[in-house]
């Protein structure tokens, strides 16, 4: 026994101490109450590591903000198609459709912070967690990147439909 297993010895007298290491208590009382989460043997099984709730909710978060989103951009592009004048017309469809595609922005947001919580939970595998922050990002990105590149190239059309709604409402513009 070398000096270090020593003075570990003495400081825990309770954990059997070989070259170093410390040897795991060897019935499962004792693995409780050392609190340690490792089997006895070296090749026993550990417990089976569960899915992180967190990091499925942020998943299918994910797939249906995305899934979404796409049904949305679709449907305004098919309308925009069938009726040219639409994206120029002040209409409360095109307000919900707007709204509902600004609105997957914060919602992204929300999947983010559930994809990180599922990171920091132990024992618990990543993967569920990871997809849902990737996906919840690239969305949050092609999203906004989306609404700048609109805003850029319809910025004539948009002041115009905003001054048609101002009018409408009863100001003056």
């Amino acid at each position: 026994m070398t000096a270090f297993d020593e003075s570990l010895a003495q400081t825990q007298p309770h954990l059997p101490v070989s070259r170093g290491i410390v040897i795991p208590a060897s019935s499962p009382s004792d693995n409780a109450a050392v609190g340690n989460a490792q089997p006895a043997l070296p090749g026993a099984a550990l417990p089976p590591r569960k899915h992180s709730g967190f990091g499925i909710v942020s998943f299918v978060w994910a797939l249906v903000v995305g899934v979404g989103e796409f049904m949305i951009i679709g449907l305004t592009g098919i309308l925009s198609a069938v009726n040219p004048d639409f994206a120029g017309e002040p209409s409360l469809l095109l307000g919900i459709l707007g709204l509902l595609i600004c609105a997957a922005f914060p919602a992204c947001f929300f999947g983010v912070a559930l994809g990180v919580v599922g990171l920091f939970q132990r024992d618990r595998h990543k993967v569920f967690p990871i997809l849902g922050l990737v996906f919840n990002a690239v969305i949050a990105f092609s999203v906004g990147l989306l609404i700048v590149i609109g805003n850029q190239m319809n910025s004539d059309l948009l002041q115009g439909a905003s001054s048609a709604w101002l009018g409408a409402l009863g100001f003056r513009v």
